[in-house]
């Protein structure tokens, strides 16, 4: 089983290493070439899969991709507790399991709004008048987020743009930490119950084989 359990993680681990550089190559553009090919046959089935089926946009920017990422990601947990290191499976488990999931998905909408604001960022200091799709949906999702703060931070700068920018991605790393460390410290007293509740477990089994 542990044999079989490092096979499959071997497999998951190389096909994500696949699909991440199937997304550089979309944002690369670069001539078409053999194995580029095949990187894009083995994963295109996967891809336009969850494109049709589960849709993620914002705007014109379409983050399906980031579904089978997590599905992988789950699965290679799953496959390294249950079948590699002997997690033993209960609801303590999957309690664990749901909340890696949801710390997964936070991690990564902070990241996309620190990316985001960081574009915008760069936008506002090299070309503040740019007119552009991408750009545009990058500011309907920001642009809120700036106003917000604004109303509790008044500052009379003519860069106040950028400030405010700069602020929003600092509080979003510090709300991305912060996050992060609250889920995890939940995470490890769900595993702690775990532990203790197999060890009092064993303490009954053996008493009552005594």
């Amino acid at each position: 089983m542990q044999i079989f359990g490092r096979f499959l993680l071997f497999f998951i681990n190389a096909y994500v290493l696949i699909l991440m550089m199937r997304v550089i190559l979309t944002w690369l553009k670069l001539p078409q070439a053999r194995w580029i090919y095949w990187v894009c046959k083995i994963t295109d089935p996967v891809i336009d899969y969850f494109r049709k089926n589960y849709p993620i946009k914002v705007g014109v920017i379409d983050i399906s991709i980031i579904i089978p990422f997590m599905i992988l990601s789950v699965l290679r947990k799953i496959i390294l507790d249950l079948m590699v290191l002997g997690v033993p499976f209960s609801l303590f488990y999957l309690i664990g399991l749901a909340i890696i999931i949801i710390d997964m998905a936070y991690t990564f909408v902070a990241f996309i709004l620190f990316i985001f604001t960081i574009v915008l960022l760069i936008v506002n200091i090299n070309a503040p008048s740019i007119n552009n799709p991408f750009i545009s949906t990058i500011r309907t999702i920001i642009d809120p987020i700036v106003m917000y703060i604004r109303r509790f931070y008044k500052i009379n700068s003519i860069y106040s743009d950028r400030i405010y920018l700069v602020i929003l991605a600092v509080l979003i790393i510090v709300a991305g930490f912060v996050g992060h460390a609250i889920l995890m410290h939940i995470y490890l007293i769900i595993d702690n119950l775990s532990k203790n509740s197999l060890q009092n477990l064993g303490m009954d089994d053996n008493l009552d084989f005594e």
